[in-house]
This record gives C-alpha cells, sequence and structure tokens, in this order.
C-alpha cells in the first residue's frame, strides 16, 4: 500500500503545476487525462498484490500436504512394533493426529482471515484514495482556472 500512497501523491504534485491555461476546454482535457492515470495504475498495485497472496496460499496449502504425507509414514511404522508399545503408540499417535488438524484448522483460519482482511482494507483504501483523488483534482483545475481568470 506504500507503493499505491506515492503514485497517488505523485499524481497529485503533477495536477497542482498546471498553472497556465488556454481556455477552460483545455483546463477539463488536462483534468480528465490524470484522473484516468490514476485509476489505471491503482487497479494495476491492486492486482499485483492479489497474485502475491495467491502465492502465499499456494505455499501453505503445499506445507499442509507434507505434514499429512509425515504422519502416514508414522501410522505405517508403528504396524512394525510390538504389542506392549501398541498401546501407547495408539494414543500417542491420537494425540498428534489431533494437534496437527487442529493445526492446520488454526492455520486455514488464519490465512482466511488474514486474505479477508486484507483485501477488505486494499478495496476500501483504493475506494477512499480514488475518491479523494478525483475530489482534489477537481477542486485544484477549478482554483487554478479561477486563478488565472482573475489574473487575465
Amino acid at each position: 500500500m506504500i507503493s499505491q500512497n506515492n503514485n497517488f501523491n505523485n499524481n497529485n504534485n503533477n495536477m497542482m503545476n498546471f498553472n497556465n491555461f488556454n481556455g477552460m476546454n483545455n483546463n477539463m482535457n488536462n483534468m480528465n487525462m490524470n484522473m484516468n492515470m490514476n485509476m489505471n495504475m491503482n487497479m494495476n498495485n491492486m492486482n499485483n498484490m492479489n497474485m502475491n497472496n495467491m502465492n502465499m496460499n499456494m505455499n501453505n496449502m503445499n506445507m499442509n500436504n507434507m505434514n499429512m504425507n509425515n504422519m502416514n509414514m508414522n501410522m505405517n511404522n508403528m504396524s512394525n512394533m510390538s504389542n506392549m508399545n501398541n498401546m501407547n503408540n495408539m494414543n500417542n499417535m491420537n494425540i498428534n493426529m489431533n494437534m496437527m488438524n487442529m493445526n492446520n484448522n488454526m492455520n486455514n483460519n488464519m490465512n482466511n482471515n488474514m486474505n479477508n482482511n486484507m483485501n477488505n482494507n486494499m478495496n476500501n483504501n483504493m475506494n477512499n484514495n480514488m475518491n479523494n483523488n478525483m475530489n482534489n483534482n477537481m477542486n485544484n483545475n477549478m482554483n487554478n482556472f479561477v486563478k488565472s481568470n482573475i489574473e487575465n
């Protein structure tokens, strides 16, 4: 989100540098061009951030699959042990399996919550920034146009 804020600030600064206008039509054209540039840059940043989140989730899924494979290996090894040890090992295996399932569920919930929060924050920030930029650009252009008419 830092890079998005920098882009917005740069575009706002560029808008404030349009001091000389030949007339109302040129002024409106400059304002529309800069508003479109701001909106397109924000959409690109949003898409890139979502792609990164998707890659993170895929990596987490692969780690969960590795844990499942380890659990299967432990179950196979335990079947070769003696009867005396099987009782204790079965109890341990159940405890370990429950712990692993709990950890997987916790990880999945944390990932889902994190993604939902990040997506909501990105959507809110993008909408707020777009609205603020459009309002700022319109106000700056109107002020500059009024100033240029008064000076002329």
